[in-house]
């Protein structure tokens, strides 16, 4: 009887020792998955906070990181988050230019609209660092 005893415990021992090496396993892997999206956060910081200075490259280079952090995070934010991050990388149509010869008159300089996007990510980094 003990010897049976001492086998179930083994077998036991055995069972808890897999599910604790699986556990590990997706630990690590979500371990990863956040380091990357925390990386990724930051870059489309540094990238947007550029665009500062540089509209030219930096909006469209901002709006494909965002796009592409959008599709990493999307089920990880809310709602309102989510249509933020949307209305900063949504292509609008330019309207029709319909004043000719003074365009200087009817063009409005450029205004930097991302700061809302900018505390967003940076909230959310803050979030991911934490989980």
């Amino acid at each position: 009887k003990l010897t049976e005893e001492l086998l179930e415990q083994d077998k036991t021992a055995a069972a808890a020792l897999e599910e604790r090496k699986a556990g590990e396993e997706l630990y690590k892997a979500e371990k990863a998955s956040l380091q990357d999206t925390i990386q990724a956060v930051g870059q489309a910081i540094t990238i947007l906070t550029s665009t500062k200075k540089d509209t030219d490259t930096g909006l469209v280079q901002a709006k494909s990181q965002v796009r592409s952090l959008l599709a990493l995070i999307g089920f990880s934010i809310n709602t309102k988050q989510r249509q933020t991050m949307q209305a900063f990388v949504e292509d609008k149509p330019r309207p029709e230019l319909e004043a000719a010869g003074d365009r200087k008159v009817h063009v409005k300089g450029y205004a930097f609209k991302s700061d809302s996007v900018i505390e967003l990510l940076k909230e959310l980094s803050l979030k991911f660092q934490d989980e």
